[in-house]
């Protein structure tokens, strides 16, 4: 992928090039740093506008190599300083102006045109200095020289105004901002595509052992195991379909009606009981009535399997001497709202925190907290997002507090994290 991304950026600044070049009266070149190389993209219409001292030496032996060789080079430390070369003389007497393009403060591209009539005594004197540099180089003949050299003093004015540039200038930063925000967006897809792969590879391989062990099990006849079995299965693919859910909103449209909210709940904590038993975590759930809501029950489902999934995934491993537990806790609101009645549900868990500064971001479509960056966890980042829409479409709340639990500077310090929901016992 990386590598059409890059192909494609070299296309699309071709393109580009060839458009503006048609369009000004003096040759330019573009020149990016590609793992720290330097690119160049000259249109052919630029070519063709080179002024006939270019055009003389580089027919000349080695003279067309020993251009492309400067011009690369003063442009590869021009990048590195982050300096425009403005009025900078070639190895063969010819100055060139040229501007960077940044993104965000750092050098992307130097774009570079040129070349014009020097007029000051200083500039002449540089111009010819390099003029017989070049003839030495080259080693060319006296006849030779002296047509170089009458070709660099026909040189006309052939550069375009200040304000003209910088209008070329803004075009290319304007299309460079475009291709790294459309990079970005890429390597962010690509990331995400690569955690969900990954797993629903890992519940893949447990739903397929489980199934496994479900036939071995019919085939000798035990049908109470493969009774629970089965529903291991079934809770697996579950678990699955909450990944899959996660790669995209699949969920159909909102229909609410009355449903337990223990009933969800208990079917959330079944679903994830296997994953919770493997990091040794202990679920505790106690639901005080009522707690019949009229909810959409798919989509509600859909957002508990996040939350519970999310406090077993990010829940430090349960010690023999210290059980990690998993508490999810729903009451009746003590007091009444204007709007109406709620029910409040608490999910808490210990381990990997969340920064304060992070309560409003971790809702945020792909949104990774801080803390989980040296954690071995997979995920897109989008599952608190679809909770939080679907909480919001209940005419509900969710909130976040992450507490750490001990003063040490560890990093790997425990967290007590709980998400609150308030959800209204009736919709309008």
């Amino acid at each position: 992928m990386a590598k059409k991304t890059v192909n494609s950026h070299q296309e699309f600044f071709r393109a580009l090039m060839e458009i503006v070049a048609e369009n000004v009266p003096v040759p330019i070149g573009l020149y990016q740093t590609k793992n720290s190389e330097i690119e160049e993209v000259i249109p052919e219409s630029s070519r063709a506008k080179y002024v006939s001292h270019c055009n003389l030496i580089q027919s000349f032996n080695g003279g067309k190599q020993q251009c492309q060789k400067d011009q690369l080079e003063r442009a590869k430390n021009s990048l590195a300083a982050n300096k425009d070369l403005s009025q900078d003389c070639c190895w063969a007497g010819i100055y060139n102006e040229s501007r960077l393009i940044k993104i965000d403060r750092k050098p992307f591209a130097l774009l570079v045109y040129g070349g014009g009539k020097v007029t000051t005594t200083v500039d002449k004197q540089e111009s010819l200095r390099k003029h017989e540099e070049a003839v030495k180089l080259l080693g060319l003949t006296e006849e030779q020289a002296r047509e170089l050299r009458n070709s660099l003093r026909e040189i006309n004015d052939s550069s375009i105004s200040k304000d003209g540039f910088l209008k070329i200038q803004k075009v290319f930063t304007n299309a460079s901002h475009l291709i790294s925000e459309l990079e970005e967006r890429q390597n962010q897809a690509k990331y995400i595509a690569e955690r969900n792969s990954h797993e629903i590879a890992t519940r893949l391989q447990a739903v397929i052992a489980e199934a496994d062990n479900l036939v071995s099990q019919i085939n000798v006849g035990e049908i109470t195991e493969a009774k629970r079995t089965a529903l291991s299965v079934l809770n697996s693919a579950e678990s699955l379909n909450t990944v899959a859910q996660n790669l995209g909103n699949y969920l159909e449209t909102y229909r609410f009606r009355r449903e337990s909210l223990n009933s969800l709940v208990l079917k959330s904590i079944k679903t994830y009981e296997a994953e919770a038993n493997r990091k040794e975590v202990q679920i505790r759930y106690n639901l005080i009535p009522p707690y019949d809501l009229e909810v959409s029950k798919n989509h509600l489902q859909y957002a508990l399997n996040n939350l519970i999934q999310n406090a077993i995934k990010y829940s430090f491993r349960g010690k023999k001497d210290h059980q990690r537990f998993i508490n999810i806790k729903g009451q009746p609101e003590p007091r009444f709202y204007p709007e109406g009645r709620f029910y409040r549900l608490k999910i808490t868990n210990y381990g990997v925190g969340i920064l304060p500064d992070e309560y409003e971001e971790i809702f945020k479509d792909g949104f990774q907290g801080q803390l989980t960056e040296n954690e071995y966890r997979t995920g897109s980042g989008k599952g608190l997002s679809f909770v939080k829409r679907i909480i919001e479409e209940h005419n509900g709340t969710i909130e976040v507090e992450s507490i750490p639990q001990s003063d040490d500077k560890a990093e790997r310090k425990p967290y007590l994290t709980r998400f609150i929901i308030r959800l209204p016992y009736s919709q309008k």
